[in-house]
């Protein structure tokens, strides 16, 4: 059994809402008694709900991932858990010969793959795109998900930094995700795998 979010989402909402407003339409909608019960009928909707979810872990087999920002951090750290609980996974990085993702050729398996990601550039997108595609097909794999991990920030007050950095995180954080998605969705909807 996989571990999934789909109708049972709709069936958890509905319980909780409906709760939620047969708790408040019993009582005076303005006074405290009446909210404190709306919120014991919705925690023991969700209660109820929660057990309708099935339980399970998705089997790893014939299932590869692609994950942006593996150089570092949590994109680095995913990666290798991904392969350790064997699914084939493509670690996009920025800098593929940098320290940190030559790490993985120590660390990871063999089920484990390099490839070069800016995500800021269609160019390097679509390259990306096109090995996974290869190697998805070439191995009768499914793409099941697709992380969009790659991100950067920046702090400051706003009068004290440049336009062009606040471009360039929204060029990283949001067009980067944009661009991602865009190119690896039909291999995700072929799959019927999820985006994150």
């Amino acid at each position: 059994m996989e571990t999934c979010v789909g109708p049972h989402t709709y069936i958890i909402f509905t319980i909780l809402f409906l709760s939620f407003a047969y708790g408040v339409h019993i009582f005076e909608p303005d006074s405290i008694s009446a909210q404190c019960i709306a919120l014991i009928f919705a925690l023991s909707g969700l209660y109820v709900a929660q057990k309708l979810i099935p339980r399970g872990r998705l089997k790893p087999e014939g299932r590869a991932v692609f994950i942006t920002g593996c150089d570092t951090g949590f994109g680095h750290k995913l990666a290798l858990r991904c392969d350790q609980i064997g699914f084939r996974v493509f670690a996009g990085c920025l800098l593929p010969d940098g320290a940190d993702a030559q790490e993985f050729s120590s660390e990871g398996s063999k089920r484990l793959t390099i490839v070069p990601c800016d995500v800021t550039s269609d160019d390097s997108v679509l390259a990306a795109k096109k090995l996974v595609s290869e190697t998805v097909i070439n191995e009768k794999l499914d793409l099941w998900a697709c992380v969009n991990n790659a991100g950067i920030t920046r702090i400051g007050e706003i009068d004290m930094v440049p336009m062009e950095v606040f471009k360039r995180v929204m060029e990283v954080n949001t067009f980067g995700m944009i661009r991602v998605t865009k190119a690896f969705i039909p291999m995700i909807i072929r799959s019927k795998g999820e985006f994150s």
